[in-house]
């Protein structure tokens, strides 16, 4: 056995021990690499990239924040706030008092509720003349100044995709989340797989193309018929290339059984492919939450209604 081989083995061998050492079995590691790549879209083998799940399944919760409680039986007192100070990871060093109330009694205490409101825990609240002094701070965590989604159970924020369906097995509505956040595209159809509307997002914030349609198929003006297209329907006239399609599916799948999604895929692109629309609606560009870029709106019979440009949220052009 040479040396290069026995070298890899030994750093095998040590690779195994340091994992079984730490992580002692493979649950523990895949914990603590969601853990650590919960907020990357680029890492493999990621919730964000690969996690699907119930959008009914999820809550959304408020941004972290503190809340005081007195204890005393009958007056008690209000308006204290406390903010956090974070370190450069986002944790939770300490709270400083903004605001320090009024009428608090002798026994006070604190809670972290919102986001992420499981890894912390408070101390004792320091009270002098009814007035909120200071917070003890006993166990940290990741402070979240948005509100986030969380999916049942999961500590930390949600990443992946969430997703509606409709009963025949059709995506109604897919939405992309990372930590908790809208991040990616938020898109919707109708039950046979015309698109209603695709959004982007940026860490919750508008960002990008955001489209939507009425979900009306739109043949192109100059369509006619293809009386010769196959065997099977070379004396048929179609009413619509819509309905033309849709009998071509058929025929593209005749003794197979796809699923909804898939053989609604397949009208889609065939018919997009032929020249077909969905009666666009409303065209929009956004830069975090700024309109930024082209506007244009259209009614149902494919008329433009207005055009508009923004630079930074402000309209630098319209016309109607």
């Amino acid at each position: 056995m040479n040396k290069k081989l026995l070298g890899f083995l030994a750093i095998l061998v040590l690779g195994i021990f340091t994992f079984v050492l730490r992580y002692e079995n493979v649950e523990g590691f895949v914990a603590e690499w969601e853990a650590c790549t919960n907020d990357s879209t680029w890492m493999p083998f990621t919730n964000y990239g690969n996690r699907v799940e119930n959008a009914s399944k999820l809550t959304k919760l408020n941004a972290t924040y503190v809340v005081f409680e007195d204890n005393s039986l009958f007056w008690k007192g209000q308006g204290a706030v406390a903010v956090p100070k974070l370190n450069g990871e986002g944790e939770l060093e300490r709270l400083i008092i903004t605001a320090s109330g009024s009428g608090y009694g002798p026994v006070v205490t604190a809670r972290i509720d919102g986001a992420g409101a499981s890894q912390f825990e408070l101390g004792n609240v320091m009270v002098r003349d009814g007035r909120i002094k200071g917070v003890a701070v006993v166990k940290t965590g990741r402070w979240y100044d948005t509100p986030r989604t969380f999916f049942d159970g999961d500590k930390l924020p949600y990443s992946g995709t969430t997703e509606i369906k409709y009963r025949n097995g059709q995506p109604m509505e897919r939405r992309q989340y990372l930590e908790g956040e809208l991040h990616g595209k938020w898109s919707k159809w109708k039950y046979n797989g015309i698109p209603l509307f695709e959004r982007g997002y940026e860490y919750g914030l508008k960002h990008g193309t955001h489209m939507s349609w009425y979900g009306n198929p739109v043949d192109p003006k100059d369509y006619k018929s293809a009386s010769e297209d196959t065997a099977k329907r070379k004396k048929k006239i179609y009413v619509s290339l819509w309905a033309e399609v849709n009998e071509a599916a058929e025929e593209e799948f005749e003794g197979d059984h796809p699923s909804p999604k898939k053989l609604n895929e397949w009208v889609i692109e065939k018919y997009k492919s032929e020249g077909g629309t969905f009666g666009q609606q409303l065209l929009e560009h956004y830069e975090k939450n700024h309109r930024n870029g082209l506007f244009e709106g259209y009614d149902k019979k494919g008329n433009k209604i207005f055009k508009d440009e923004y630079e930074d949220g402000k309209r630098t052009k319209h016309k109607n």
